[in-house]
Parts: C-alpha cells; sequence; structure tokens
C-alpha cells in the first residue's frame, strides 16, 4: 500500500511538472508571437522614414531601419519610448539638448533625447555623416547591406561582436534590402496604404473658433456655470496646430506633422511632388519637420503687409522666405544678395522693392543695451576684381556646385555621378559636413 501510495504520488507530480511545463510553453510561444508582430508593425511604421533619409544622406534603407529595430528592440526600450532615441546614440562633447540617462557600458550613460522619432531618425543620419570614423561607408554601394553592416561595427558603432551579423539577419528575415532599390519617384507606392488608412481615418474638421474673439463654456444644465474668456495675444508669428489647414500671408498653406511627407502633402492635396517643392522652394534632400509651414499654391514676389524684415539670430534666407510667403530668389534679388549667401542678425531685408544699389544696411546688434551700428556693408552686385580672379581660374579648372539648403554630400555626388570620397579630397574636406551658400569643387572638366 505504501508502495502503491508512493507510485501515485511520483505520477501526480509527473503530471503536474508536465502541465506547468506546458503552460510555460504557450506563455514563451505567446511572447515569440507578439515580439514578432511587434518588430513587423515597427518596419511597417517606419520604413518610408528610412527610405527618406536613404534619398538624403546615401545610408541605405535597411541599415537605418534594421539599426532602429535592434537598438530600440523594436520600439519597446526606455530610450525609444521616454527618449524617443531610437539608434543609442549617447549625448557626446556637441550634443546641447535634452538628455536621459541609462546603464549601458556604464552605469548612468547620458544619452540624446528627442522630440520625435523623426528627429531621432534625422539625427542617426547627420551622426553618421558627420562622424569622420564613418567616412569610408559612403564609398561603399547603398545595396551593399552585408559591407555597411560589418563597416558599421568595425568603425566602433557598437560593442556587441555579433553587431554586424544581428543586422544582416534582421535585413534578411524581413527583406528590407528590397527598400534599398526605391527611386524618390517611387516611394508613392510605399506610402500608398499608409495614405489610403489616413483618407479612411479623416474625420470630419471642427470649425475653429477665430482667438480674439470671447469664447464660453456652457456645462449642461443643473450644473454652476462656467464661463472662460480668452484674452486676444498678440504674436509675431501665429501659432498653428499641426495639420491644420490655414491662409497665411493671404496664400493657402498646410502645417506639417511629425508624420508627414512631402509626397504625403502633395497627394492629399492634389499636387504633383515637384509643384509642391516648387511652390515651397525645396529640393528632394530637404526634411520636413513638424510645424513646418508649407505653402499649397506659389509664393509672391513681394509682401502685400511688410516693408522690411529684421532678421532674428537663427534665421537664414529660406525661413525668411516662407515666414513672408516671397519666392527665396525674389527675396534675394530685391536684397542684392548673392543666391547662397546669409544676412547677419539685427541687418534689415527688404520684403517690398529692390534696394538701391548705394545703399547702406546697417547691421545692428541684439544686445540687451540694443547699442549702435556693429558693420556698415555696402550693397552692390559686383564682386572685387580679386575676386573675379580667383573665380575666372575656378570655373577654368573645375565644375562647381553651390550648395543650396537640404543639400548633403551624397545628394551632391549622387548629381555629377562621382563619389563623396572624390568630393572632399578635391575640397581638402574631413569631415561631411557643409553650410548653405559654400561652393564646392565637383570635378575637373579636361577629365
Amino acid at each position: 500500500m505504501q508502495k502503491l501510495s508512493m507510485v501515485f504520488i511520483s505520477i501526480l507530480l509527473v503530471s503536474s511538472s508536465v502541465f506547468a511545463g506546458g503552460e510555460e510553453d504557450s506563455v514563451v510561444k505567446e511572447k515569440v508571437l507578439s515580439n514578432e508582430s511587434l518588430k513587423a508593425k515597427y518596419v511597417e511604421d517606419f520604413k518610408s522614414l528610412a527610405v527618406e533619409e536613404m534619398h538624403r544622406s546615401g545610408i541605405p534603407a535597411s541599415i537605418t531601419l534594421a539599426q532602429g529595430l535592434f537598438e530600440s528592440g523594436f520600439g519597446t526600450s526606455r530610450l525609444a519610448k521616454e527618449a524617443n532615441n531610437h539608434f543609442g546614440i549617447k549625448c557626446k562633447a556637441l550634443w546641447t539638448g535634452p538628455v536621459i540617462y541609462e546603464d549601458d557600458d556604464a552605469l548612468q550613460e547620458c544619452f540624446r533625447k528627442y522630440e520625435s522619432a523623426l528627429h531621432s531618425y534625422k539625427d542617426h543620419s547627420d551622426f553618421l555623416m558627420n562622424g569622420q570614423r564613418y567616412n569610408f561607408l559612403f564609398d561603399l554601394k547603398k545595396t551593399d547591406y552585408k559591407g555597411w553592416s560589418r563597416g558599421l561595427k568595425k568603425a566602433g558603432y557598437a560593442t556587441n561582436p555579433r553587431y554586424s551579423d544581428k543586422l544582416i539577419e534582421i535585413i534578411e528575415e524581413f527583406s528590407l534590402y528590397e527598400l534599398d532599390r526605391i527611386e524618390p519617384e517611387q516611394l508613392a507606392l510605399l506610402e500608398q496604404v499608409t495614405i489610403a488608412e489616413e483618407l479612411s481615418n479623416t474625420e470630419i474638421p471642427i470649425e475653429k473658433v477665430d482667438s480674439e474673439e470671447e469664447i464660453e463654456i456652457e456645462e449642461l444644465p443643473n450644473e454652476n456655470e462656467v464661463k472662460v474668456k480668452v484674452q486676444p495675444v498678440k504674436v509675431t508669428v501665429p501659432t498653428f496646430e499641426p495639420g491644420d489647414l490655414i491662409e497665411y500671408n493671404g496664400l493657402d498653406a498646410v502645417v506639417a506633422t511629425y508624420a508627414d511627407s512631402y509626397l504625403k502633402l502633395a497627394h492629399r492635396h492634389k499636387l504633383t511632388l515637384w509643384k509642391f517643392y516648387d511652390y515651397n522652394d525645396l529640393n528632394r534632400s530637404s526634411r520636413i519637420i513638424e510645424g513646418d509651414v508649407l505653402y499649397l499654391e506659389v509664393k509672391r514676389n513681394k509682401s502685400k503687409t511688410k516693408e522690411l524684415h529684421i532678421v532674428q539670430p537663427g534665421e537664414n534666407m529660406y525661413e525668411i522666405s516662407q515666414l513672408n510667403g516671397i519666392k527665396l530668389t525674389s527675396l534675394y534679388k530685391m536684397n542684392r544678395m548673392r543666391l547662397g549667401s546669409q544676412p547677419a542678425v539685427g541687418e534689415r531685408l527688404a520684403l517690398q522693392k529692390t534696394i538701391s544699389k548705394n545703399d547702406i544696411v546697417n547691421i545692428r546688434s541684439l544686445s540687451p543695451d540694443n547699442s549702435g551700428v556693429v558693420e556698415n556693408r555696402v550693397v552692390t552686385d559686383k564682386p572685387s576684381y580679386q575676386e573675379k580672379k580667383e573665380h575666372r581660374e575656378l570655373i577654368s579648372k573645375y565644375r562647381l556646385h553651390t550648395v543650396k539648403g537640404g543639400d548633403t554630400l551624397y545628394s551632391i555626388s549622387s548629381m555629377y555621378g562621382i563619389l563623396i570620397s572624390d568630393v572632399k579630397k578635391l575640397n581638402e574636406m574631413d569631415f561631411n559636413y557643409i553650410k548653405e551658400g559654400q561652393v564646392l569643387k565637383v570635378g575637373e572638366k579636361n577629365k
């Protein structure tokens, strides 16, 4: 009897362990399936952004997306959820933005914090483009995802010894290499599903009350009556909500959201992409930012309401042209400035008529005491004799390109059919950083 009892107890123990094991297996399977669906959703959510960044920077979309998926734990890591940091980029010495601390190679290391995932993807591209140790990668073909994966590991992007293998596995698991073959004009096909979903989910617009009118909010009967008065606030630049359709400078415009692309906006407002670019003085390397006011019709040659604009810190000619609804080329012509040059802080720019050749523009300090003239600039169309001589020597020997807003070394090298390394060698550059107005040699004329 005792033996039978022991056997029975043994059977119960084995049975319970088998059932427990079955439950554990079920939980593991559910977790694996859940992770796979999250990975697929991450790819779907960010594939268009990765392709757009590829055409801006030259970094394969497969590499960007695989890094984002791996580094962020397919969007579930603390850095991704709380700091929108999808690539594990640390602060480094030059970072001045917000930060978050997280244990990594050492305890409580400093990581960059972003407004949105879009900003994280853009900063990832800029981080690689401007990092000298990654320069050699840009000589690889954008379809060489294996070369890029191994190169990132070689350059020290991550300390994981299997980093390159992990990226290659992710790329091949989800066939991300197909994204590297997508041309800019094919982006519409990639985004058709997203656009269709957006259109089907569009809500009926609610008429908005003008901000200077009194708004009354009345609660249901039998409750205490509540009235709220909104006082008019006078501001230089109106505040709009992302996604708003607005009239700005007397022109139809839209306010970009974080999920927008130029292609989506053009499609949504029944414009061709090139026309949308033309209306807003954009090129295919330009980058959309949430809150941008973008015009849906052609800008004017001059302002209807303002005669002058005083340049504020951080402003450039493109931003001033958008702020005032004036074509960028017209703004340059009115102020007799060379295309690509930028004004100084405090400088007065004409918005309605071309200034005289002999006018002197006072560039005033914006210091607290608003002290007087810092510099006088004589406005003239004529370059000096030395400038003419140097320019003649340059154009006789080299093909030249003047950097425009949104240009990158990748977009310029693609335009002229040369390697990024050749552009850098011709211009004696150590980094991938370029600035608007800079004149670059892009090849010798006799070759």
